[in-house]
């Protein structure tokens, strides 16, 4: 389940709740509780997402050192593209 889906049903149970004089404070709080879930799950989904590129990162010099031995220039091209983004961000990825 995505923060995007928990945040919908958070929505649809405020809604819920205004509508509904005898069950609404607990709807209430049960839209709380998807509101807090949500942010949980944006936060992994975050993590993930760094996860992601950190591993593309690692895998960057060996791309690099492959395409520049290639006798194909586009691949040096892209070689030298990410041997300059790592020298250009040589801490924030390492």
């Amino acid at each position: 389940m995505t923060s995007a889906e928990c945040l919908a049903i958070a929505e649809r149970k405020m809604a819920e709740a205004i509508g509904d004089r005898r069950h609404g404070k607990e709807l209430k709080l049960t839209a709380q509780a998807w509101v807090v879930l949500a942010e949980q799950v944006r936060k992994a989904e975050e993590l993930q997402q760094q996860a992601e590129v950190l591993k593309t990162m690692k895998l960057a010099p060996d791309i690099a050192r492959t395409a520049a031995s290639s006798h194909c220039c586009s691949l040096k091209q892209i070689a030298d593209d990410i041997r300059n983004f790592h020298l250009a961000h040589p801490a924030g990825y390492a």
